[in-house]
Parts: structure tokens; C-alpha cells; sequence
């Protein structure tokens, strides 16, 4: 992103940003989410029935 800023909006910037704290955040909450009871079925099930190609580890 730092080699497009000076050209890219702010709001587009700051969205950008945003979108990529969320996928660092992803790992912590499979994490929780498997810790849960029923977490890993839970998971399962979401691949099941997710539109994009998803890898659980």
C-alpha cells in the first residue's frame, strides 16, 4: 500500500487498512473458536457452505 498512498483517497487508504487489521485478526479467532465445544464441527460446517475456497487448518 505505501507505494500507491500518495495517489490513493484517504477513505480508500484508511478502508484498505482496515480490511487487512482484519485478516491478522483472523488467525486469533479460529483459534477461539476451535477452543470453543463444537467450535471445530462448527467450522466444518461453514466450509460446507462457504462461496470461496476456505482452508482450515
Amino acid at each position: 500500500m505505501a507505494r500507491y498512498e500518495a495517489n490513493t483517497p484517504v477513505e480508500e487508504l484508511t478502508r484498505n487498512r482496515m480490511f487487512l487489521a482484519l485478516q491478522k485478526m483472523l488467525d486469533s479467532t479460529l483459534d477461539v473458536t476451535r477452543a470453543f465445544p463444537g467450535g471445530e464441527n462448527a467450522l466444518i460446517r461453514f466450509k460446507s457452505v462457504a462461496e470461496e475456497e476456505i482452508e482450515i487448518i
